[in-house]
């Protein structure tokens, strides 16, 4: 899935060779999750988890809290005053999603940036082209823009080798990406308006001869 590889991009950006693929590859990280309801906030929450990050934090609505604690997150407000002094100058890696309709939660925002310690960065999941928005060149510099399609295109390789990793993961059950459907590629379209006319976190899957495969007739 596009969202799970580019959430497993983000948070490793900057790892390289076989670091990014240990068992523990973000041990005594402090990691901020902006948005950890929505589907690509949740998929950052179960792939720090399962890198081994040291703390999950991750903004959210009071109604999600619960069900972020189960995932291992540590649920915030999506007002940034209640803990932006718990959080100022403590925090490794920030991700989230550049424009993002269904988010809840802007990102880019000033305290998003100032939680970050002296090394750390953000890492935001944008579309080719996006246009960074203004800062100073001092906090400039620890934002980070990335996508999937880019990196597929200038370091084929890798990414590659992060999308066999994520298999790896899914086979072993450490990771669960919720799948709501399987379809055919005709209803496709059909089943993302579903999603976001419902405002439904998780995946489809399509599989293109699904309709040839139900309608095959029984072997002799």
């Amino acid at each position: 899935s596009e969202i799970v590889l580019g959430a497993f991009q983000a948070l490793h950006f900057g790892q390289k060779n076989q670091a990014r693929y240990r068992a523990k590859s973000l041990a005594g990280k402090h990691i901020l999750v902006i948005d950890g309801a929505s589907l690509h906030g949740s998929t950052f929450v179960d792939l720090a988890r399962v890198a081994g990050a040291k703390s999950i934090y991750t903004t959210a609505k009071e109604k999600h809290h619960t069900a972020l604690e189960k995932k291992g997150a540590l649920p915030l407000g999506l007002n940034a005053k209640y803990w932006f002094s718990l959080l100022e100058g403590r925090i490794d890696i920030v991700v989230g999603v550049a424009n993002d309709k269904q988010s809840t939660t802007m990102v880019n925002k000033e305290e998003h940036v100032k939680v970050l310690n002296k090394w750390g960065q953000m890492v935001l999941i944008s579309p080719p082209g996006h246009k960074k928005l203004a800062f100073s060149r001092e906090k400039q510099r620890k934002i980070v823009h990335t996508n999937v399609f880019d990196w597929w295109d200038e370091r084929n390789q890798e990414a590659q080798r992060d999308l066999s990793h994520l298999v790896k993961l899914v086979e072993q059950d450490l990771i669960q990406p919720r799948v709501l459907d399987i379809v055919s590629l005709r209803k496709v379209p059909r089943a993302q308006e579903q999603i976001e006319r419902k405002k439904e976190s998780g995946f489809i899957l399509c599989d293109p001869w699904i309709h040839t495969k139900r309608s095959a007739p029984p072997d002799p």
